[in-house]
């Protein structure tokens, strides 16, 4: 076997992680959330109520944004009051979604300020339409690098799946 017929056979088999388009992301600060919590969201009744909490409605006729509950799934991060950014980055690469053979990995990274501290920038969230996926776990990574162009420094915030409970009790 040739050297380049051996790097092929090994590319394939261990088949890297693929990036994956969200269907969209909704990212931003002032959650009215205050408690760091992850969250899979697989109903829309589920997207609504977790989008009321998160931008502080008490009404319960205010709905998120509709969406295909058949095809796709809503990842949600709030972090609370741990960090103070704008919220999260998912683009570009590193960061994202990557679906690879035994799992899905969400990697991102918080959208930082480099100004003084402006109160109202508290309490960032994400929450990330993803393709629906019942077989894979979704891995959530945090890049906790402080700064633009250092190399990320991920840490495992949570592992999602079909058994998580899509909105945590309170």
């Amino acid at each position: 076997m040739t050297m380049l017929t051996a790097t092929l056979l090994t590319c394939l088999v261990l088949a890297p992680e693929t990036r994956m388009t969200p269907f969209a992301t909704w990212s931003g600060a002032n959650s009215k959330i205050h408690k760091a919590e992850t969250m899979l969201l697989k109903s829309q009744s589920d997207w609504d109520n977790a989008w009321r909490r998160n931008k502080g409605w008490t009404d319960a006729t205010k709905k998120a944004p509709a969406l295909d509950f058949k095809r796709w799934w809503v990842v949600g991060v709030i972090r609370g009051d741990e960090h103070l950014c704008r919220g999260y980055v998912t683009s570009p690469a590193p960061y994202g979604i990557f679906d690879s053979a035994d799992k899905m990995i969400l990697k991102i990274k918080p959208n930082w300020r480099y100004t003084t501290e402006r109160e109202e920038e508290t309490n960032p969230y994400l929450f990330i339409a993803i393709k629906r996926n019942p077989g894979k776990p979704i891995v959530i990574m945090h890049d906790d690098a402080r700064e633009n162009g250092e190399a990320p420094i991920w840490r495992k915030l949570t592992t999602l799946n079909q058994k998580t409970p899509s909105i945590p009790s309170r």
